[in-house]
């Protein structure tokens, strides 16, 4: 009987895919967890203006120049959780508890 069972176990599709649901739920939890992690976000732009204003008033002694067509933008900035309500650690306990049962 003993015998039986054992053969039963590993025949048995769910029990296969048990180390596969085991390392989804690791692979998982991984994920859940790099939310606490900084993020760091860049981004630039360069954009020509076809049309730019000008001033046409003349000032004696001092010229006023338009500016350039060219723009050029870049920006860079990180962010951190600082709180978020026990909302990640729940996940991960609810990621586990699937997986148990």
């Amino acid at each position: 009987m003993e015998d039986f069972y054992t053969l039963i176990n590993k025949s048995y599709p769910l029990t296969k895919q048990h180390d596969l649901l085991t390392t989804q739920n690791e692979l998982d939890v991984a994920v859940i967890k790099t939310k606490k992690l900084p993020q760091l976000h860049f981004s630039a732009q360069a954009t020509y203006q076809s049309d730019v204003t000008s001033i046409p008033i003349v000032i004696p002694g001092s010229t006023i120049e338009p500016p350039n067509k060219d723009q050029y933008k870049a920006t860079a900035s990180i962010n951190q959780l600082i709180y978020d309500g026990g909302f990640i650690d729940a996940s991960i306990e609810g990621k586990s508890a699937l997986l148990k049962a």
